[in-house]
C-alpha cells in the first residue's frame, strides 16, 4: 500500500512554526504534512524571512493536491471530485464552530443554580434547541462523509499503483478525522442534551406526583360528597323531615359544586407533544450507542424516571376522567384493564411506530440495528 503516511500538522502547531523556523528549516517539512488548510490571514502575519519559503510549500501543497485530484478521478470517475473535496476541505465548518462556541456556553450553565427547578431546565432546554439546525446540518455532512469513505474503501480493496495507493490511503485517513470530529460534536450535543431533559423528567415527576396526591384527596371528597348527597335525595323522596333535608341537600351540592369546579379548574402539567419531545431526546441518545460508562448509566436512569413520569402521567388521567364522569352522575364500574396503563402502552407503541419508519436518527445506521435499538428501548420502558 506504499509508504506510510506523513502526519498532517495541526493548524495551531504549523503556525508555531513559521515564527520559530528558519527558512531552510521550514522548507523541510514534508509537503504530506502541511495542514489541509492553510488560511490567508496565517499566511499574512507570518514572519517576512519564511514567507518566500511558506509560499513555495503552498504552492507544492496545491500541486500535489491536483495530482491526487487527477489520479482518483481516473480510478472512481464521477465519486472522485465529491470525495476528494470532503476529505480535503477544512475540518471545521461554520456550522461545527457555531455548535462548539454554543455547546461551550451551554455547558457553563450546566451547574445546581441553573438547574434548580423545571423552568430553569426548559429554559436551557429551549436554548439547546436552538442548536438543532446547525446539528442537522452536521449530521448531513456527517452522512455525506460517511458513503465518501465507503466508496473509498470499496475502491481500495481493488489493486491499485502504488502512488494511487498512497494517496487513497491519505484521503482515508482524513475522512476518518473528519468522521471522528462530527462524531464527537454530535455526542456532545444529544449527551448534553439528555442531562438537561434528565433533570426535566425528574423535576416533573416531582410535581406530577404532588399534583396526583392533591387530586387523589379532590376525587376522595367528591365522591364522598356525591354518596352523601344520594343519601339525603333518598331520604328526600320518603318525605319525612323534609324542610331539614332540603337545607342540608343544598349545602352538600354547593360543596359538591365547589370542589367539581375546583377540579374542573386544575390544569395538566403538560401535554402528550411535551412528552413526546423528551420521548425523542431518549430515542436520539439511544441511538448513538453509546459506550461511556457515564453516560449509559445517565441513559438507563433517564429511561425509568421516564418510565414512572409515563406511569403518573395516565395514572392523572385516568382519574381525571372518572372525576369529570361523577360529576355528571354517570359511574363507570366495568371491572376492565386499568386505562392508564393501556393508554401507556398505546403512546409509546404509536411514538415508536412513527420513529421506526422515519430516516431521522442522529447517525446513519442500518435499518435493523436501528429498529432493534428502538424496541430494546420501547420493551425498557413498558416496565
Amino acid at each position: 500500500m506504499g509508504s506510510p503516511q506523513a502526519k498532517t500538522l495541526p493548524l495551531k502547531e504549523f503556525e508555531k512554526l513559521l515564527h520559530r523556523l528558519r527558512p531552510a528549516e521550514l522548507a523541510r517539512i514534508p509537503v504530506e504534512s502541511l495542514p489541509d488548510y492553510i488560511p490567508l490571514e496565517i499566511v499574512e502575519s507570518a514572519p517576512i524571512e519564511v514567507s518566500a519559503t511558506l509560499e513555495e510549500l503552498i504552492f507544492k501543497q496545491q500541486s500535489l493536491l491536483l495530482k491526487q485530484r487527477s489520479a482518483l478521478k481516473a480510478h472512481l470517475g464521477k465519486h472522485a471530485s465529491e470525495i476528494y473535496d470532503l476529505a480535503m476541505q477544512p475540518q471545521t465548518s461554520n456550522a461545527s464552530q457555531a455548535l462548539v462556541a454554543q455547546l461551550k456556553n451551554l455547558q457553563a450553565k450546566l451547574n445546581l443554580n441553573n438547574l434548580s427547578s423545571l423552568a430553569s431546565c426548559t429554559r436551557l432546554k429551549l436554548e439547546s434547541d436552538h442548536l438543532i439546525e446547525w446539528v442537522d446540518q452536521i449530521k448531513a455532512h456527517y452522512r455525506r462523509l460517511l458513503t465518501a469513505r465507503s466508496v473509498l474503501r470499496t475502491a481500495q480493496r481493488n489493486p491499485v499503483p502504488d502512488s494511487l495507493a498512497k494517496t487513497l490511503l491519505i484521503i482515508d485517513q482524513k475522512l476518518k478525522r473528519r468522521i471522528r470530529f462530527q462524531r464527537t460534536l454530535l455526542d456532545q450535543f444529544y449527551a448534553q442534551r439528555l442531562m438537561l431533559v434528565a433533570w426535566i423528567i425528574h423535576y416533573a415527576n416531582e410535581q406530577l406526583t404532588e399534583s396526583l396526591e392533591q387530586e387523589k384527596k379532590l376525587g376522595t371528597r367528591l365522591t364522598a360528597l356525591r354518596l352523601d348527597l344520594e343519601e339525603i335525595e333518598r331520604k328526600w323522596i320518603q318525605k319525612p323531615g323534609r324542610q331539614m333535608l332540603t337545607a342540608r341537600m343544598s349545602e352538600l351540592r354547593t360543596s359538591f359544586d365547589r370542589t367539581a369546579q375546583e377540579i374542573l379548574a386544575r390544569q395538566l402539567l403538560f401535554k402528550d407533544d411535551t412528552l413526546k419531545e423528551w420521548l425523542d431526546c431518549l430515542i436520539d441518545f439511544n441511538l448513538l450507542r453509546s459506550e461511556k460508562p457515564n453516560l449509559k448509566r445517565l441513559a438507563v436512569k433517564s429511561e425509568r424516571a421516564f418510565s414512572k413520569l409515563l406511569s403518573h402521567y395516565f395514572l392523572a388521567q385516568e382519574l381525571r376522567a372518572q372525576k369529570l364522569f361523577e360529576i355528571r352522575h354517570q359511574r363507570n364500574r366495568r371491572q376492565q384493564t386499568p386505562q392508564h396503563t393501556a393508554s401507556r402502552a398505546q403512546f409509546l407503541s404509536d411514538h415508536f411506530e412513527k420513529r421506526r419508519y422515519a430516516k431521522d436518527s442522529p447517525y446513519y445506521l442500518p435499518d435493523v440495528v436501528r429498529k432493534n435499538q428502538l424496541k430494546k428501548l420501547e420493551i425498557a420502558l413498558q416496565e
